[in-house]
């Protein structure tokens, strides 16, 4: 909000119209309070009236309707031209995927707005199995890895919030992802909707979450390669991590596996009850303007599968 405000108030200034923009911090959770509509409403008066001087005003009192009372059609008798949010995101993602442009790698890294992260320098731990992978925009990722069982050089890079007892005897590059595990903001870890906040906070700044994951998998493919010897690299992800899996697959210029475990298998909104599986991050705006997940399976030569 204070971002908002300064930037705001530059333009204010440029129209000599600085004393019709203000702010005010409540200690309150999210709603609208009896202080803050006191305050509104004497901020509306003295701008949008042109009386008193912007302070607190007293609301009149008033009494809250019952939900039925408020509701534009009556219980189960709503038009049927009148559709859902559901049943809108359900018809128009449909169209939108019809009416697709021819899906490309440039298109697809501005819509995840996905540039290379660079390494700066490894960090190695006494126990030689852990790492903290440092780039040069500061950013520390911690990784974990165990060697193959077989003696090959095959690898699997994933989350660790995706692992789970492996029975393969693949090597196994496990990483903390940007805003999760050890790298986690409060909000990330400790809500009913983790990203939610992070998720929109990254899209007013013109970048995406998912984009920030795919160039960790990048990253990690790439450091695998060059400094565990890596030669044939599966990414995996769980639910929505399986989906940047994917499209970090469509991304990079290299053969790469890919396999998923009960991730969409599209970003057409199927039903209400899919959704509730999903956080703020799956909102990747213009994606079924560029394609579908299908389409960045196709960009990738390897094998892609859905495990559920």
């Amino acid at each position: 909000m204070l971002r908002s405000y300064t930037e705001a108030r530059k333009v204010f200034k440029v129209y000599d119209s600085d004393s019709k923009l203000a702010y005010q911090i409540f200690n309150k959770p999210h709603g609208y309070w009896p202080e803050i509509r006191e305050t509104m409403l004497g901020w509306f008066d003295l701008h949008l009236k042109g009386i008193d001087h912007g302070a607190p005003k007293a609301e009149k009192a008033f009494e809250y309707l019952a939900e039925e009372k408020l509701m534009v059609f009556k219980k189960g008798k709503r038009p049927a031209e009148v559709i859902s949010i559901a049943e809108y995101c359900k018809k128009k993602g449909a169209e939108l995927k019809k009416t697709a442009s021819r899906p490309s790698k440039a298109d697809l890294k501005k819509i995840l707005k996905f540039s290379e992260l660079e390494l700066k320098e490894t960090h190695h731990y006494a126990d030689r199995k852990s790492f903290a992978l440092e780039t040069t925009c500061g950013r520390m990722i911690p990784v974990s890895r165990r060697k193959p069982l077989d003696g090959a050089n095959d690898y699997v890079i994933m989350q660790k919030s995706d692992f789970s007892n492996s029975e393969s005897k693949k090597g196994i590059v496990l990483f903390d992802a940007y805003a999760s595990g050890e790298t986690a903001d409060e909000d990330s870890v400790t809500t009913l909707n983790p990203y939610h906040t992070l998720s929109r906070a990254l899209l007013w700044l013109g970048r995406t979450l998912y984009g920030e994951w795919c160039k960790e998998y990048a990253l990690l493919t790439a450091w695998s390669r060059q400094t565990l010897g890596a030669e044939n690299i599966e990414l995996f992800g769980y639910k929505e991590n399986g989906i940047v899996a994917i499209l970090t697959a469509a991304l990079l210029d290299e053969k790469l596996t890919v396999t998923t475990e009960e991730t969409p298998s599209s970003f057409v909104f199927a039903n209400r009850d899919s959704a509730k599986e999903l956080s703020l991050v799956f909102c990747l705006p213009n994606i079924l303007k560029w394609g579908d997940l299908d389409s960045a399976i196709d960009m990738n030569t390897a094998k892609v599968s859905f495990i559920d």
